[in-house]
């Protein structure tokens, strides 16, 4: 993935975000009851599927990870 990145000298940063998925999930409430544009339909099972499918970064992947 960081591949066309790396070829043209640029470096690669992942700004990982860590919350609880309650905290996920009310974030997500406040966006769509605002209408902002970047918002979009998410629930908490929405929040704790994506949960399950992700997994942790990992420098590994020959990015710089950024934990917010």
């Amino acid at each position: 993935m960081t591949g066309p990145a790396r070829r043209i000298g640029a470096d690669v940063f992942l700004h990982h975000l860590t919350t609880s998925i309650d905290e996920s999930s009310r974030r997500a409430e406040i966006r769509m009851e605002s209408e902002s544009a970047f918002s979009h339909p998410v629930d908490r099972a929405g929040n704790e599927h994506l949960a399950e499918l992700l997994e942790e970064p990992s420098i590994d992947e020959g990015l710089t990870i950024i934990t917010h």
